[in-house]
């Protein structure tokens, strides 16, 4: 993992890990959000706002969420059903979709395009004492949020060759 504390949005966070020809943060399990927090805590100059971009989008209308994953210079995306530590994003966006489409902060412009799209860029909130959710209330993608890189597992293979080494003795006594 590479941690960048300059916070950007999330675009711009998906285009720098892409640049470096990796993919923004994807917990896979709550183990990997503790991880992520245990490191942010151990940065005493950190003191933004808390959160971090993970690097997944949420469609309320299939309720699906899509991986963004950069490899060797090609972006794949997946639509993967809600599971895991993903669990709370149909919830969350749905409360903050709910105040937005209320909001009267909003033109009629916005709201409409609101509608239509329905998808929101996911981020995790480091200083939290929960268990480590991924939240996908940033409906607008301008959140501002620390970026998390990571790249594909370096995984190399050597080919061993072993021979059996017989090794035969002359006992003097029985010769």
């Amino acid at each position: 993992y590479k941690i960048n504390v300059h916070e950007i949005t999330w675009q711009e966070a998906k285009s720098q890990c892409e640049r470096e020809n990796a993919a923004l943060f994807i917990p896979e399990n709550f183990k990997a959000i503790q991880l992520i927090k245990l490191l942010f805590l151990r940065r005493q100059s950190y003191t933004s706002s808390g959160f971090a971009h993970v690097g997944v989008t949420y469609d309320n209308k299939s309720s699906t969420i899509k991986k963004y994953n950069t490899n060797n210079k090609s972006s794949v995306v997946t639509a993967v059903k809600i599971r895991g530590p993903n669990g709370l994003c149909d919830t969350t966006f749905r409360r903050h979709y709910q105040q937005l489409m209320s909001s009267s902060t909003l033109s009629t412009k916005e709201k409409e395009r609101l509608k239509n799209e329905q998808t929101a860029c996911a981020y995790v909130d480091v200083r939290s004492e929960d268990r480590g959710y991924v939240l996908c209330d940033d409906i607008r993608c301008n959140r501002l949020a620390a970026v998390i890189c990571q790249k594909a597992p370096i995984t190399g293979m050597r080919l061993v060759v072993a021979q059996r080494l017989v090794v035969y003795t002359i006992d003097s006594e029985y010769n």
